[in-house]
């Protein structure tokens, strides 16, 4: 259900099971990103799956590394929304050479950063 808020569940990270700590928004629209071991203006494209308050969830067509920082960068055409570091701690592929990463903050965001992203969903979606 795009733009609605899933409800709270548990994620298989390898053989541990977490409760995700956030109501996470499903927010489909494209993004940028910068890897810390690129160089430094080589800026990559992906789609973000969804947000929550504690993390990020992108799909792109390379794999990312476990661990590996990186800074997304949501932008509309007139404005800069946010830029938010944070750091690879899932991996999974996906159909068509696709691949699913899971981000996590390295600062949480404020209700008002989450509420900013949140109204990003077409009114049509949510």
């Amino acid at each position: 259900m795009v733009g609605r808020i899933q409800e709270q569940s548990l994620q298989s990270v390898g053989r541990n099971w977490e409760r995700r700590e956030f109501l996470r928004v499903e927010v489909p629209r494209s993004v940028r990103f910068l890897r810390a071991a690129a160089l430094p203006d080589e800026v990559l494209d992906a789609k973000l799956v969804d947000v929550s308050m504690g993390g990020i969830q992108l799909q792109l067509d390379a794999p990312l590394v476990m661990g590996e920082p990186i800074v997304v960068e949501i932008t509309e055409p007139s404005r800069h929304i946010c830029s938010l570091p944070a750091t690879v701690v899932r991996i999974a592929e996906f159909p068509a050479d696709q691949h699913r990463v899971g981000c996590e903050l390295k600062v949480e965001l404020t209700r008002r950063q989450f509420e900013t992203l949140r109204s990003l969903v077409p009114t049509a979606q949510v």
